[in-house]
């Protein structure tokens, strides 16, 4: 059954203050919108993200069925939008790259939610899906630091992988849970770009972290027009 809080649109550069490190010309997607450090329960997306993000290692089978039914929705949603032509958005015409995970493939921290998003998005559809970039060494999780590494920082740790060059990509969508400051997409697309010259890159994510003040403001905007559009119980005919 699909959700309706999903849904997928570009972000208006007008909020990229929200994103330090994108620069005006970026194009990004969303589905939704996330708050940090006000819980699962704050909205439907932050439950979302919450669930994207249990550790596989040690999770309980209940907290793995909520994660797969977390990347069953999100792919369920990136799907009816791509097939009913969604911002006139042509997924057969980029290869489709996720966001290398804070530990490398064989570590038991290893967790690849979002590839495996990207596979079930692909079921059927014959999409060009590539693990092209990859990392040297584990890094902290962004969401479990506050300091926060540069784009180059970043970027030193990323390599093309030489055996998924080809055939060579024309456009990539760079895909991830959550956009924060922006600087792991940057710093995919400065590698990206420094290896494939002119190829045009756009950002793919789950949802944009908002910032607290403004998700209260958006909140009780939405309470408002709630109140106003909802006819009240006691009101004759």
């Amino acid at each position: 059954m699909s959700n309706p809080e999903l849904r997928l649109r570009r972000i208006d550069p007008l909020s990229y203050p929200d994103h330090a490190s994108l620069r005006p010309d970026d194009v990004c997607y969303c589905l939704g919108e996330y708050t940090a450090h006000r819980g699962n329960a704050f909205s439907p997306m932050n439950q979302i993200i919450g669930d994207l993000k249990i550790k596989p290692l040690n999770a309980s089978k209940e907290e793995i069925r909520s994660k797969d039914a977390a990347i069953s929705a999100v792919a369920e949603a990136f799907r009816n939008a791509l097939a009913t032509g969604a911002e006139c958005l042509n997924p057969k015409a980029a290869t489709w790259v996720p966001i290398p995970p804070s530990a490398i493939r064989g570590d038991v921290l290893y967790d690849d939610r979002v590839l495996k998003l990207l596979s079930t998005i692909e079921q059927g559809l014959g999409l060009d899906i590539r693990e092209l970039v990859k990392q040297y060494k584990n890094v902290q999780p962004a969401h479990e630091s506050e300091l926060r590494p540069s784009v180059s920082e970043i970027a030193e740790n990323y390599y093309i992988d030489d055996g998924l060059i080809s055939p060579c990509p024309t456009g990539v969508w760079i895909f991830d849970d959550v956009l924060t400051g922006g600087n792991h997409y940057k710093a995919m697309q400065s590698v990206i770009q420094r290896r494939f010259p002119g190829v045009v890159t756009v950002g793919m994510f789950v949802a944009r972290r908002v910032p607290e003040e403004a998700a209260q403001i958006s909140w009780r905007e939405k309470m408002k027009t709630r109140a106003a559009v909802r006819p009240s119980l006691n009101q004759p005919d």
